[in-house]
């Protein structure tokens, strides 16, 4: 119960922050994608569950709030922490460069899933221009963003899983 609560608390502490995050930077600096590095982060430290059940509502915060395909944000959030879900118990939780790695990579997809749904749809920059000028950019900072967030994600998850243990030890909580 502790865990969801915290899941739920981390996608709108995350989402508050992204929101003033992208109203004080000027619209020329690229940002990165706050919810997509909890999505990825709470499926690598979490678990399968976790990370599909963060990304998706990371991702149906994100359409119900901006515009664009409804949907389409939610269902690419949700594989992404679903599969970060699956290096939960490949790697350990004290290496930041597979987290680094696969939030990347997902937040790469994920620029160019969005490309071909809005922009080539409508005829927009060409896509050699978009990805020198918007994509690569977002995806270094995002994989930038994950060392902070990470370690504070990691920090947190530690604490619900030492108080969960202790509570399951407990003979007066059975």
């Amino acid at each position: 119960m502790r865990k969801n609560i915290l899941i739920g608390c981390l996608i709108f502490l995350t989402f508050v922050f992204q929101t003033f995050f992208d109203a004080m930077i000027p619209d020329s600096f690229v940002t990165p994608d706050f919810l997509l590095v909890t999505s990825c982060s709470l499926g690598f430290l979490m678990g399968k569950r976790a990370g599909m059940w963060t990304g998706f509502l990371s991702g149906l915060l994100l359409d119900l709030i901006y515009s664009g395909p409804f949907g389409l944000t939610a269902l690419i959030f949700m594989f992404a922490g679903f599969f970060n879900g699956f290096l939960y118990k490949l790697f350990f939780e004290d290496d930041i460069r597979i987290p680094m790695i696969s939030t990347g990579i997902a937040d790469f997809l994920y620029q160019i899933v969005l490309f071909i749904a809005e922009k080539a749809a409508v005829g927009a920059a060409g896509f050699g221009t978009c990805l020198i000028n918007m994509i690569l950019p977002e995806v270094f900072a995002t994989i930038l963003a994950v060392i902070p967030l990470f370690l504070i994600y990691r920090w947190l998850a530690r604490k619900v899983q030492a108080t969960q243990l202790e509570e399951e030890e407990s003979p007066w909580l059975r």
